[in-house]
């Protein structure tokens, strides 16, 4: 199960930019019903890495001082929990420039 819900609002000459999505897999259900992408040959276990829940959050603001040329800002936010209990996150600044010819 999951989803995406993200909102943009224009902003002095450019657009501000926030989307938020979220995944849950159960993974017991899949196991139970005989979905397995993964079987490690012991005891028809899955991985225990796989990813029970995935969030992702961006944050951006985009403008075009000229014509041709549209400039970026982003911040993005990404989680993950496993089903062996194991969690990580990353933070990401990246900018851009688009020239359109």
């Amino acid at each position: 199960m999951g989803g995406t819900i993200g909102i943009s609002h224009d902003i002095g000459p450019g657009a501000f930019n926030v989307s938020y999505s979220l995944v849950n897999a159960d993974w017991d259900d899949a196991e139970r019903d005989g979905v397995s992408l993964v079987n490690t040959g012991s005891s028809n276990e899955f991985i225990s890495a796989y990813d029970e829940e995935r969030e992702l959050v961006h944050i951006n603001y985009q403008w075009s001082p000229g014509h041709n040329i549209t400039y970026g800002i982003e911040l993005a936010h990404a989680a993950r929990h496993t089903v062996d209990g194991r969690s990580g996150s990353v933070d990401r600044l990246q900018g851009s420039v688009i020239y359109r010819f």
